[in-house]
């Protein structure tokens, strides 16, 4: 009831409008100070406003590079969006807009109807049809990302996905319950999508080429994704070694569903021998074993044998039996 009453007296609006109208009364009062000084000292005056002028050229170039981004740019809404979203940017984006696609138009009917000009008169429409607030901005920001390479749906997906999982594996992983959740949203995503942010959060070069010669293959997906899901484990194991007992059957369960793939030739056919295999395996891709020398034994689940060279010698018969 009181969003309703809310939403419909227009109250977000009158908030929006409140920084604008500060903003406002600072431009008076300066330009009031700057009155008063020059009719006092004028080398004091000319002190003050130089400083007052710099800030202000600064507010102007703010709100009006937002909508410039929009009409000027060349990369199209592939390019870093600017942040420097105000309400008077807003206003002044949607007047930009209007007038700019009573330009275009103008210059249609001159005869300069290019591919370029349609393109951009049909972005700028669609941002005006959101309205004033940033929000309808950004969402139509969004859906022209997603268009722009309709069949290639995943390189698209990925653009801002990868960055934001592989961010918030930085920043905000920290529990257990934080890194399932980015376990299961790395295999809801595009298998390519999931390498792009592994790439991006592991530092060492674990995924070099051999992830890429199935990264564009369907068949190898549910592999792929396993290996994806292995290493964002073993990496979080890597920095917090106190992850080691609640993650350790799943990464043996992945650990195991990958060796079996690798013997059976799902990911690499190139390699023929199976020892070749699980060497290739054991050395360039130790971060997803549970068994690795760098693992942490003291907090391994009780009942797990903790020698490390036996280990190490029961892993690979294991494997290459399988």
């Amino acid at each position: 009831m009181r969003y309703n009453g809310l939403m419909f007296w227009k109250v977000p609006f009158i908030i929006s409008i409140l920084p604008t109208l500060l903003l406002f009364s600072i431009v008076l009062f300066f330009y009031g100070l700057s009155l008063f000084l020059y009719s006092i000292n004028r080398v004091v005056a000319n002190v003050v406003t130089v400083p007052i002028a710099m800030v202000f050229a600064f507010v102007m170039f703010a709100t009006m590079l937002p909508a410039l981004q929009c009409i000027l740019m060349s990369e199209g809404v592939r390019w870093p969006q600017c942040p420097y979203k105000s309400p008077q940017a807003r206003l002044f984006a949607w007047f930009a807009f209007w007038f700019s696609v009573l330009i275009i138009r103008m210059l249609g009917r001159l005869g300069w109807r290019t591919e370029f000009l349609k393109k951009r008169q049909s972005f700028l429409e669609n941002l005006l049809k959101g309205g004033l607030d940033w929000v309808s901005f950004d969402t139509t920001w969004q859906r022209e990302r997603l268009m722009e390479h309709s069949d290639k749906l995943q390189e698209s997906e990925g653009h801002d996905i990868s960055q934001a999982l592989a961010w918030l594996s930085r920043t905000g992983t920290r529990s257990v319950e934080e890194i399932h959740a980015l376990y299961c949203s790395l295999r809801d995503v595009h298998p390519v999508t999931a390498l792009k942010t592994v790439r991006k959060l592991v530092p060492w070069d674990y995924l070099s080429d051999f992830p890429l010669q199935c990264g564009h293959n369907h068949r190898h997906d549910v592999v792929l994704k396993d290996l994806m899901g292995a290493v964002l484990l073993g990496y979080s194991v890597y920095k917090n070694h106190q992850l080691q007992r609640p993650f350790f059957n799943h990464r043996v369960e992945l650990f195991i569903r990958i060796a079996n793939s690798l013997v059976d030739g799902t990911l690499g056919e190139e390699l023929r021998d199976t020892r070749a295999l699980v060497e290739y395996f054991m050395g360039a891709m130790t971060i997803i074993s549970p068994f690795s020398k760098d693992q942490d034994y003291a907090e391994m689940p009780i009942g797990v044998l903790l020698n490390t060279s036996c280990l190490q010698h029961r892993k690979l018969t294991r494997i290459s039996r399988l």
